[in-house]
């Protein structure tokens, strides 16, 4: 754990960024034996920056981590034990880089 925590403050300060909370998982007996982690993001954006669905037009490209949908799938497949076989696959990766 201490080597997890000790990654993610790394990449945190890479990234510049601060990590502000944290969450549990409540699993049933016996199936903790992985580590969760839950990710979310806050910030706020400058008064100059002009954004929403009113600035998007014909043309522009939409950045989106990873295949949509392949993380859900895959961690809906591995939980339930639904066995289904595929190219499902979930990733994490810093995205501030590419923004």
């Amino acid at each position: 754990l201490e080597a997890v925590v000790a990654s993610m403050a790394d990449t945190a300060r890479a990234a510049g960024i601060a990590i502000v909370t944290g969450d549990t998982k409540v699993v049933p007996r016996g199936a903790a034996d992985k580590l969760f982690i839950n990710t979310a993001g806050i910030g706020a954006i400058p008064a100059d920056v002009h954004w929403g669905t009113q600035q998007i037009s014909a043309g522009d490209v939409l950045l989106v981590s990873g295949t949509l949908g392949d993380h859900g799938a895959t961690i809906l497949n591995l939980r339930e034990q639904m066995g289904l076989d595929g190219a499902l696959s979930s990733d994490c990766a810093v995205l501030t880089p590419l923004i």
